[in-house]
């Protein structure tokens, strides 16, 4: 039975030589309403686990690349909806 919403984004890294880390952004809005929940330093992989997820909620998710204050365009979206509680 669930007891947590942790969510593990992964991505492939960027053949980008410009970007060295990547925001992980997420929305409870398709397409629109993203909000930084973490980042990633690094260009070589991807992999973050955002432990804020409410229980029972549909979120939308998209990672760019990023250099100092540059930002690349947003990933394609995924999509997960975390599991009822106990």
């Amino acid at each position: 039975a669930p007891t947590s919403t942790a969510v593990n984004v992964n991505r492939t890294a960027t053949t980008s030589v410009i970007a060295d880390g990547y925001e992980v952004l997420r929305s409870v809005t398709s397409g629109s309403g993203y909000a930084t929940v973490g980042s990633v330093s690094g260009r070589n992989t991807i992999s973050f686990t955002d432990t804020s997820p409410a229980f029972l909620t549909t979120y939308y998710y998209a990672v760019r690349s990023t250099r100092n204050n540059w930002r690349s365009g947003n990933s394609n979206e995924a999509t997960v909806t975390t599991p009822t509680p106990l």
